[in-house]
């Protein structure tokens, strides 16, 4: 068996009882082409042989192929409970999904407040140090810098 490294994977994988994991895998193939185009070469090797078509085989479902509607039948019996397992499995597994997505979104908005805490301390210290510093060694205040002459106002000469 694969080991999944999420945890939902995890539990839905390892925990699963073996009915549900049969489930899921023969709803997985009715579900694929590779189902859909075997079940079309047998259905069409079931009819020519049955029509009288393939010689040297002895027909044993003639027309109206009451043996193979009712091999339909059984399998249609048996593949939409499959498949209703399975679709439930999957609701279980989005449900799950959206739990575990929703506990780590609510520790991420915990570490992002954390940061944030720290953030103003650092805040509040820098303030309180640069109050500090200006009471040690006051800053002269800063000499208006003139405004670049434009155009206009330069000497041609």
């Amino acid at each position: 068996m694969r080991r999944y490294q999420h945890p939902v994977n995890r539990r839905l994988v390892e925990d699963a009882p073996i009915g549900v994991r049969v489930a899921e895998r023969v709803t997985r193939f009715i579900g694929s082409w590779k189902f859909v185009l075997l079940q079309t070469a047998l259905v069409t090797v079931w009819v020519l042989i049955n029509i009288g078509f393939l010689t040297g085989i002895v027909p044993f479902d003639p027309y109206p192929f009451i043996l193979l509607n009712l091999a339909f039948s059984t399998q249609a019996a048996y593949a939409a409970p499959l498949i209703l397992i399975a679709s439930n499995r999957s609701a279980d597994r989005d449900r799950m999904v959206l739990e575990h997505v929703a506990k780590e979104e609510v520790a991420e908005l915990e570490r992002l407040r954390q940061i944030s805490r720290s953030d103003e301390r650092i805040i509040t210290r820098l303030d309180r140090l640069e109050i500090l510093v200006r009471a040690l060694a006051p800053v002269p205040p800063m000499t208006p810098v003139p405004p670049f002459p434009s155009a206009g106002d330069r000497d041609p000469g």
